[in-house]
């Protein structure tokens, strides 16, 4: 639902408003998900179905004209197919190599963890997933808030590096983060990681389906 600022200053009162128009409002279980829970009941699902887990690197796919013949396999052994579903997810492309285009690249993305001790917004309060109009966003997580922000895209490059920095926190988050919520200019960083995002480079949305070059 589309709130005014009216109604933004109701149902959230730490909200800083006065620069915004209008708010977009989501009241079912928006921003919360539990990925690592969501691919162990695919796992279990997947051997009960009768499929065989194998625990190895792909380092290469074999191709016969336009079709994917075989799975090569760190060690030497291949898996020969019929088809190949690639959920490699930001490592696609690598998969792929350059026998097959796929426009996905990994791209850092960094999460922190914050504390605030004003009880105001505390997560008690159940504060929804807040996205501000600079793209840093934060919610509710325990007792204390997770926060990041995806780069600038002349920023956003390939990357193999995983260090989590604080500095960004300090550059590019918490100028936002005090603007928007005023509680928020006494935080402090618990712990930060960083990871790859599966980022599409011809649309940032997500590839479903065949490979238009492959033969089906």
């Amino acid at each position: 639902m589309l709130l005014t600022v009216d109604d933004l200053r109701r149902r959230f009162p730490w909200l800083r408003t006065n620069d915004l128009k209008l708010g977009s409002f989501g009241g079912v279980n928006e921003g919360w998900t539990d990925a690592y829970a969501l691919m162990q009941a695919l796992r279990r699902k997947a051997t009960d179905l009768g499929a065989d887990l194998i625990a190895n690197t792909v380092i290469s796919l074999s191709l016969a004209k336009d079709r994917i013949v075989a799975v090569n396999l760190a060690g030497g052994d291949a898996l020969v197919c019929g088809h190949v579903v690639n959920v490699a997810g930001a490592n696609a492309a690598t998969i792929a190599a350059a026998r097959i285009d796929i426009p996905v690249r990994p791209r850092k993305r960094l999460v922190l963890v914050i504390g605030c001790r004003d009880p105001v917004v505390r997560p008690a309060s159940r504060g929804p997933l807040t996205v501000d109009p600079s793209g840093v966003y934060f919610r509710s997580e325990g007792s204390y808030f997770l926060t990041g922000h995806a780069p600038e895209e002349n920023e956003d490059r390939d990357a193999a590096d995983m260090t989590a920095g604080h500095c960004y926190f300090q550059d590019r988050i918490w100028a936002a983060l005090a603007n928007r919520v005023p509680a928020f200019e006494a935080v402090r960083v618990v712990r930060a990681w960083a990871g790859h995002y599966a980022y599409n480079i011809f649309d940032q949305n997500a590839l479903v389906g065949y490979h238009p070059n492959m033969e089906t």
